[in-house]
């Protein structure tokens, strides 16, 4: 089953937390909201969409992992606790949900 982490949009804001167990990953992945957008088609945006994990000190830092047009998903297996950013000015309305299991 799906939840929504971040409502679509193009302003800067972060996703809620997401937490990965040892063996349980977490699929974390983009869908579009436009009118007249196919709710399965994700508009090109940039900038990419970061994942971030979470530091000792509650910090967060990018992971390397983006999501955008090309890379709509992504399987997180390392435990830890993960979030999506979103930059400003995003130039497609998107937003973040997340899945418990593979892709």
């Amino acid at each position: 089953m799906s939840t929504q982490i971040l409502a679509a949009g193009t302003t800067a804001d972060n996703s809620t937390s997401v937490t990965v167990v040892a063996g349980a990953p977490v699929t974390v992945g983009l869908f579009a909201s436009a009118p007249g957008v196919d709710s399965e088609a994700i508009p090109y945006c940039k900038p990419s969409l970061r994942v971030q994990i979470e530091n000792p000190d509650e910090s967060f830092t990018d992971t390397g992992v983006e999501l955008d047009s090309s890379n709509q998903s992504a399987l997180l297996i390392a435990p830890g606790v993960y979030r999506v950013a979103r930059s400003a000015d995003t130039s497609a309305s998107v937003g973040v949900f997340s899945s418990d299991g593979g892709l």
